[in-house]
């Protein structure tokens, strides 16, 4: 194994904590949109009409959203590094044990995904760390050619592709949207019974996670598990000469790059194909300058405590993504407060503001009293075969 995961190990899992914490918010500013919209079926940009709306979604489209996901996949990645080498200390077959844990996080997603919000990522998690098991054994640096190459040439190109199409290609012919679709899932989500919602999240969850997708995944999620993985094998997230200069440098390059990037859909023309082309290649490069200026600010001694609250939430990252489904599903599904479509873009976020926050105040007093959120907890025993105390 390439690289020393002990050295400076309560340093290093802060900063890991913290980037999580960062990740749930993140992921969450836009997840909300996909709550109260059919948002699979329309442009979501297009429903941005009052000035506020627009800003607001302007600012998470552009900071926020494909930059996040990538940033929890990477941190998925760089964990089961950390668990290998756990793993390994003990004498355990870690084959074994990580598909054990895959299979569960996999049922937990299935519940997820039809019963609480078709926008699951779990399922495709479990399925990609099936696959990753395979590549676990490499090195840092065949890791990291693998994940860069794999993603790189394949969205690239797919990226330069649409935008192609997209100068010779009708509008109306190249996006997915179709209205008699949003319509009938609004209405549901409005109206529906329980099974009606359920039946509809089920539908939204097979419409979204085709054969297509799944071969999409391999080439988006997949390559991030590498990249993280190889991050921990070479042990970049401990504070080191040699880490602040390549975090230095990392941060200089994606920054501006991936920022720019992010932008083209509104500095040339919002199209189809410069969409994509902002996701799939700016949403990556502005995620590494995020891990970069974490890096940074987690190994500062001043800001640790200011961080520590962000570091609680990411320290029950699965409890508080589900806790966050479970609240949404309640507010917005015709079962619970009944505001699906009721609710603008910068209200729903100041809604998933006010939710973290509150996410926070549960965390920091959750871990005073245990030593995991419940959801890990069930996970590591599951994992192990064994559960220990949970309480302090």
């Amino acid at each position: 194994m390439n690289g020393n995961i002990g050295i400076k190990e309560n340093e290093r899992i802060f900063s890991i904590d913290v980037m999580r914490g960062f990740a749930i918010l993140g992921i969450f500013l836009f997840n909300i949109y996909s709550f109260h919209t059919p948002y699979l079926y329309i442009d979501l940009y297009s429903l941005a009409e009052k000035p506020l709306d627009r800003i607001a979604f302007i600012f998470v489209d552009v900071f926020v959203q494909a930059s996040f996901y990538p940033l929890f996949a990477f941190l998925f990645g760089y964990g089961m590094i950390i668990l290998k080498t756990r793993i390994e200390l003990r004498n355990l077959n870690y084959a074994q044990i990580m598909m054990r844990r895959m299979f569960l996080l996999l049922i937990i997603g299935v519940i997820h995904a039809f019963f609480i919000w078709s926008g699951d990522i779990l399922i495709t998690y479990a399925v990609m760390g099936f696959i990753f098991i395979l590549f676990a054994n490499f090195s840092a640096k065949a890791l990291s050619i693998t994940g860069i190459l794999l993603y790189l040439i394949s969205n690239s190109l797919l990226s330069i592709l649409l935008v192609i199409m997209a100068k010779f290609v009708p509008s109306d012919e190249l996006q997915l949207y179709n209205s008699v679709e949003a319509d009938k899932a609004s209405d549901i989500y409005q109206h529906g019974s329980f099974f009606d919602v359920t039946t509809q999240r089920m539908a939204d969850w097979s419409f979204a996670n085709g054969v297509a997708s799944f071969i999409m995944y391999l080439f988006m999620i997949l390559p991030l598990f590498l990249l993280g993985a190889s991050f921990a094998k070479s042990n970049r997230l401990s504070k080191s000469k040699a880490n602040d200069k390549f975090f230095t440098i990392l941060f200089g390059v994606t920054l501006p790059i991936g920022l720019w990037i992010k932008w083209i859909p509104y500095l040339f023309e919002k199209n189809y194909g410069f969409d994509q082309f902002q996701d799939l290649i700016g949403g990556p490069i502005l995620t590494f300058a995020y891990i970069s200026l974490i890096y940074f600010l987690a190994n500062l001694p001043a800001s640790k405590n200011l961080l520590r609250p962000l570091a609680n939430v990411g320290k029950m990252s699965l409890s508080n993504y589900l806790f966050q489904s479970v609240v949404c599903s309640i507010i917005f599904f015709s079962y619970g407060f009944g505001l699906y479509g009721q609710v603008s873009y910068y209200q729903s976020n100041i809604l998933a503001i006010v939710i973290f926050f509150l996410q926070i105040i549960i965390s920091s007093l959750w871990l005073k009293y245990y030593r995991m959120g419940p959801l890990e907890w069930i996970w590591r025993g599951f994992t192990y075969k064994s559960f220990n105390e949970i309480k302090r």
